[in-house]
């Protein structure tokens, strides 16, 4: 797993208050309790805030799942390699 995926899931655990374990490139709003808007809000505040980078309001609209975020996160600091 990759540097980035593995900050990207500490930072979704401590967010949801859940065991870093149970964070997977799959799961979103639909089974992790308090991913609702609020949860959502707070999460991409805490990802722009530890990573330093800026979401445009199109990206929080298509995030549905841990992987989407990532996803849009590689972009957003030019990483092409998932190492």
């Amino acid at each position: 797993m990759s540097k980035l995926k593995q900050n990207l899931y500490k930072v979704i655990a401590h967010v949801f208050n859940m065991d870093l374990l149970d964070v997977n490139s799959s799961r979103g709003p639909h089974d992790i309790l308090g991913w609702d808007s609020l949860g959502q809000l707070n999460l991409i505040l805490q990802v722009e805030n530890e990573f330093n980078v800026k979401f445009d309001i199109e990206d929080v609209f298509s995030f549905f799942t841990v992987d989407d975020i990532y996803n849009s996160l590689r972009k957003k600091l030019d990483i092409d390699d998932d190492v």
